[in-house]
Parts: structure tokens; C-alpha cells; sequence
């Protein structure tokens, strides 16, 4: 959803600026109709936000654990800012966290540790606590724990 919202919103700001003919460069452009326009400077604050979200999934899949800690970096005045309290509270102190890793577990971690792969291909990594909800779902599913044991690949 938001890899539509963004191409939908870049599209049409891009749009709006050819038509707009402007002699300014498109940065320049952006950065002057974000100041004269509250709504132009809403729906350019959401586009920003839906990219670090979209580059905060790809750090996942791609297991790369320097570009997980530089987005929650870029992405914590959004979260303050939207007012989700425990998120606010707990992310400073998760950023730390990470930052004062002992070496030996930063090393893992950058090999990819901190996230679950399911399957062997490219781009298919997930967060950790994401694996857990899934396998908690199949837990759950028809016929639940007592299921499993009915079922060879479930209980593998």
C-alpha cells in the first residue's frame, strides 16, 4: 500500500511541477510551495514518512542492520510527533541499545542475525518479533496446537 501511495504522490508532485513551468529547479520548486502551502507541505511531510517506511522495510529484507539503526534514527521525530506514547518512550533507549552493542554481537547482528529468514531467497527477511506472530498464527490456526501433530509439515 504505502509503494502505491508514494508513486501516486511523487507522480502527481512531479506533475504539478512541469505544469507549473517553473524556471526554479524541482528542489527549490518543493521547498517554496511547502512554505506557501499548509496542504502542500502535509502531503509533502507524508510522502517523506511513507519512504523512510518503505526503506525501514527494506533494512529487514535486505538484513542490513546499519540501515535498520540509521532509519529509526531519521523515523523517531515522526513517531514523538504522532503522539504514539510507548513507541516515544522506548525508542531512544532501544537506539542506545543498539549503539552500545558489545562488538561481538554488532558483528552478528551486521551478518544479518537480527532478523529471520524463512525461505532462501533475496528480500524475503523479516523482523524477528514479525517471524513470531506468523508462527504464532499457525499455531493458532484450524485445529490449533492438537492440530499440529496431525499434520507432518506443520509439526516441522
Amino acid at each position: 500500500m504505502h509503494e502505491i501511495s508514494v508513486v501516486v504522490f511523487s507522480r502527481l508532485r512531479n506533475n504539478a511541477y512541469v505544469n507549473s513551468q517553473s524556471e526554479e529547479s524541482f528542489e527549490d520548486w518543493n521547498v517554496r510551495r511547502c512554505s506557501e502551502s499548509p496542504t502542500f507541505f502535509f502531503w509533502d511531510l507524508i510522502l517523506r514518512f511513507q519512504k523512510m517506511i518503505l526503506v525501514f522495510v527494506r533494512a529487514h529484507r535486505e538484513r542490513n542492520f546499519n540501515l535498520y539503526v540509521c532509519i529509526l534514527e531519521k523515523l523517531m521525530p515522526f513517531i514523538f510527533s504522532l503522539d504514539s506514547t510507548n513507541y516515544s518512550r522506548w525508542l531512544p533507549c532501544h537506539l542506545h541499545d543498539l549503539k552500545c552493542l558489545p562488538n561481538s554481537v554488532k558483528a552478528e547482528f551486521q551478518n544479518g542475525l537480527w532478523t529471520v529468514a524463512r525461505t532462501s531467497k533475496k528480500f524475503s527477511a523479516i523482523a524477528i518479533d514479525h517471524a513470531h506472530e506468523q508462527t504464532n498464527k499457525d499455531l493458532k490456526g484450524s485445529g490449533g496446537a492438537m492440530g499440529l501433530f496431525n499434520n507432518e509439515e506443520a509439526l516441522t
